[in-house]
């Protein structure tokens, strides 16, 4: 079993989550040209780090490599280049400045600080947003000094979460709000959609104005302080729901601070005390019964007013006017074994305006909890072995390793991973543990050698020279043999064998040893040594396609000195009829295929003989088919044609793809619309964009089956239906392609139409199936003639359908002056010719003095002027479809 361990980069880490990892805040500017590297320990002091006296925000990547960075006012990239759009930016000098990935991207950044008027009056929390692979790679600022909310008291902070998403979280500016009472606590969830525009309110307890938030690393508490009038100001400690947002339980910790920080377990908050004496840290266990400050050290001759938790899970501050840091070095530690110092040399005189800060980091970067996943070194085993992964930890619920396959427990910390591979190359499994942060660890597989001996396994007493070759060639191998002497090396590929006398127990044995150190099982090959041979079976092809049945090798192993005489019924041997090795054409007319040897062997003293077995030979025709059932356009989108169609006695263990093509009118080419591995399947496929109206288009299924022979399918057709308008003889000619190929033809087509409004299609006539047009006189049975066809098959479960084909025409209104309502039939109504096509309408009669005498909406050509006498009136006809009124005069002639 070999071990190495190898550092890799997590490229399988999908970019919808948040990151665990330390390495994002290794990178930190402190001014005056300074800054530290922590991907080094003890961590690099920076010397060609910003000059300006600020507080500065970065970011790195997952190895530790910078990425950006910025001041109140600037954002440089990795290269120390301004980004473009990079200044302006309304930020606070010596306020907070968080940057992080946009959940969901790989290169947009976000940078959150307070404006630079942060007063009672003008306190704001502002985003920037930063596009890393703008300007062809230097970086852009595309959003800029964005209000995410304006009343903020005192500084924020931000923590991520498992769920892949950021929680801002501050104090509403409003001491107390009225009528509750209490001051609100405001959540803002940052996700892939971007920042929220409405935060999540808490308001855990009665308090005024709060300030000094910090969140743990893990990110599940967070501590503050807050006004408590009468009360002195009292700092608190408070659970956070990194799914909702909101805070509950506030337990207090003592009085006010100036600052906090959390170890990286979580478990110890240690407190930043200011007073005319100096400046005191103390530590609180927050799984103590009862919580209580114990001093770690104080009275400092001058000034820290912050601590931040670093990448190498120390607590750092600068000491204001000097070259030194104050180091927490184990705050992991409970209070009896903590150590510190303040003895890490800066080399340059700091001093940030008499307030010293540290760059501020998205808490959960530095999480170092018993959630976080260690997956192990890098593993490289022989087949069949077993490694256990990771490292043993005390179990919890959330271990969870992906993909969970050959592992024994993959929730828990350290599984145990065993695989036979069965491959002859290394196999290479990449497993990903998670419990909030991620860690990889690569499992190489190396394939155990499967050697073969190849030799006969019957030989004649006091045979010499017998030829035994281990298969594969290649590997270092081990022989050794009972019943007989090597007169070769016991290594090698082969070795040569002088057998003795009869002998039923008689072996050779082989290991093998690969390039890899993987050692295989022993392989024994029995022998038997007796003067009746037991003849190998030949070997050779047995299952043979009848269009392959020739030049097929067939053979046995040979044995020194013996004599072959081969049989054969169904084929002719062209070739070694007297060797160990012959040639054979197989008559695929024949019913019957066999093949047989006979053996002789002559040494010194004895005569052998045998006959093997018959080999029994299989002929046969692949039966692979494949069919089209149905072409269709759709009948909801004519763009689009559906292809129904089906794959039967596929091959299973030798499946071979299969194309479906189409050619487009009378192109001469088939083109491959799509390509699957044949299999007993019946499904169908859809064809977009089609050119319906101008083009049939035709469809064929190919594949090649298991006797390398190609099989097509009947080719089927879509429909087009043209049509035209012959003014002459005032109607309407339909002609359409056949649909081709249904196994009984076309039983009928039917022709839909659609008039004018009308929601759906109905049959307007049934044509047989041999008929490709016809004509239409009904034209003024609508404005707007839609038309299609559907081909019905005999069995009457296939269809098809055309395209569609439109008409318009301008059926204009005719009506009379005269009608004769006399009964006899002729011309007994007033009928305004082609009035049915707009039935919205409204008809008047008046007579000569402006009297209504007629009035009907939706007329319908059935006034026969009942109760009229004979003479001459006036109409109106209104038809809004026209947009016009009618106006005229007619006559009623009843004599």
């Amino acid at each position: 079993m070999l071990f190495r361990k190898a550092f890799l980069l997590s490229v399988l880490i999908g970019l919808n989550h948040v990151l665990f990892a330390q390495n994002e805040s290794n990178i930190w500017f402190l001014g005056n040209g300074i800054g530290l590297n922590f991907s080094d320990q003890p961590p690099e002091i920076l010397e060609n780090a910003p000059q300006p006296m600020a507080r500065y925000g970065s970011i790195a990547d997952s190895l530790g490599n910078l990425v950006l960075y910025c001041d109140h006012n600037t954002v440089w990239n990795a290269n120390h280049e301004i980004v473009l759009n990079g200044t302006g930016l309304n930020g606070s000098r010596f306020g907070p400045k968080y940057i992080l990935r946009k959940p969901g991207q790989s290169h947009l950044y976000y940078i959150i600080q307070l404006n630079s008027a942060h007063d009672s009056q003008n306190n704001g929390v502002l985003y920037s947003l930063i596009d890393i692979k703008a300007g062809e790679g230097r970086g852009e600022v595309i959003k800029k000094n964005e209000v995410i909310y304006n009343r903020l008291h005192g500084f924020f902070d931000i923590s991520g979460n498992c769920e892949g998403s950021y929680w801002l979280v501050g104090e509403h500016d409003t001491n107390t709000q009225s009528g509750i009472d209490t001051d609100r606590i405001l959540a803002f969830k940052i996700d892939e959609n971007g920042i929220a525009s409405e935060p999540v309110i808490s308001m855990p307890t009665y308090m005024g104005n709060s300030s000094n938030y910090k969140f743990s690393p893990k990110g599940d508490k967070i501590f503050f302080s807050y006004s408590a009038v009468p009360e002195p100001d009292l700092a608190v400690v408070a659970d956070f729901n990194t799914t909702t947002g909101g805070i509950s339980n506030l337990r207090s910790v003592g009085e006010c601070c100036a600052s906090a920080e959390f170890s990286p377990s979580g478990r110890y908050l240690y407190t930043l005390r200011l007073s005319a004496a100096g400046v005191s840290v103390h530590q609180i266990d927050l799984e103590a019964t009862v919580p209580m400050p114990r001093l770690v050290a104080g009275l400092f001759d001058t000034f820290i007013s912050s601590m931040q938790l670093a990448p190498d899970g120390k607590i750092y501050a600068l000491i204001n006017g000097t070259e030194r840091m104050f180091v927490i070095k184990n705050p992991n530690d409970p209070f009896e074994e903590l150590q510190h110092s303040d003895s890490l040399n800066l080399a340059f005189q700091n001093s940030i305006s008499g307030i010293p800060f540290l760059p501020t980091f998205p808490s959960h970067l530095l999480y170092d909890g018993e959630l976080r996943p260690d997956a192990g070194p890098d593993v490289e085993i022989c087949s069949g072995e077993s490694v256990r992964l990771g490292v043993p930890k005390p179990e919890i619920s959330n271990y969870e390793w992906s993909p969970a396959i050959h592992l024994d427990n993959p929730n828990s910390a350290s599984p145990l991973f065993s695989w036979e591979n069965p491959t002859d190359s290394s196999v290479v499994f990449m497993f990903e543990v998670s419990s909030c942060q991620k860690d990889l660890v690569k499992v190489t597989v190396h394939p155990s050698p499967r050697p073969e001996i190849a030799g006969p396994a019957s030989v004649c007493p006091g045979v010499d020279s017998v030829l035994y070759v281990s298969n594969p060639e290649g590997l270092e191998n081990e022989w050794s043999q009972s019943g007989g002497s090597l007169i070769s090396e016991n290594a090698g590929d082969s070795i040569l064998i002088n057998w003795g006398g009869t002998n039923p127990n008689a072996h050779v044995r082989l290991q093998s040893r690969n390039a890899y150190g993987c050692i295989s099982d022993e392989v024994l090959l029995p022998v038997r040594i007796n003067v009746e041979l037991q003849t190998q079976t030949p070997m050779g092809a047995e299952d043979i396609c009848k269009n392959q049945a020739h030049e097929l090798l067939y053979q046995v192993y040979p044995s020194h000195g013996s004599q072959y005489h081969w049989g054969a019924k169904g084929g002719t041997i062209s070739y070694g009829e007297n060797g160990n090795r012959i040639i054979v054409n197989w008559k695929p007319d024949q019913e019957e295929w066999l093949l047989w040897v006979q053996e002789e062997s002559i040494t010194r003293d004895t005569v052998c003989f045998g006959v093997s077995d018959t080999l029994r030979i299989n002929l046969f025709q692949d039966s692979l088919q494949v069919m089209i059932h149905n072409v269709s356009l759709d009948s909801a989108n004519e763009s689009e044609a559906i292809i129904k169609y089906e794959v039967l006695n596929a091959s299973a263990e030798a499946p071979n793809p299969a194309v479906l093509s189409y050619q487009p009118g009378h192109a001469d080419n088939w083109m491959p619309l799509y390509s699957f591995i044949a299999e007993d399947l019946s499904s169908d496929h859809l064809h977009e964009g089609l050119q319906s109206h101008e083009t049939i288009y035709r469809y064929i299924l190919e594949s090649v089956n298991g006797c390398e022979e190609e099989v097509i399918s009947q080719m089927h057709n879509t429909i087009l239906l043209n049509g035209f308008f012959d003014e002459r003889l005032e109607e309407i000619q339909l002609t359409w392609n056949p649909y081709e190929n249904w196994e009984n033809g076309v039983k009928a087509y039917h022709i839909y139409r659609r008039l004018d409004g009308e929601s759906q299609y109905s049959v307007y006539f049934e044509a047989n199936g041999d008929i490709h047009g016809i004509n239409i006189p009904d034209l003024t049975d609508g404005l707007e003639h839609q038309y299609r066809i559907k081909a019905i098959s005999y069995d009457g479960d296939k269809f098809s359908w055309s395209n569609i084909i439109g008409f318009s025409f301008d059926h204009p209104l005719t009506i009379p002056n005269v009608f004769t309502p006399n009964g006899d039939g002729i011309n007994d109504f007033f009928e305004v010719v082609n009035l049915h096509l707009y039935p919205e309408n409204e008809l008047v009669v008046i007579n000569r003095w402006g009297k209504e005498v007629f009035r009907q909406y939706q007329y319908d050509n059935s006034w026969d002027g009942d109760g009229l006498s004979h003479g001459v009136y006036y109409y109106q006809l209104n038809v809004p479809a026209l947009e016009q009124t009618y106006q005229g005069w007619l006559k009623v002639e009843k004599e």
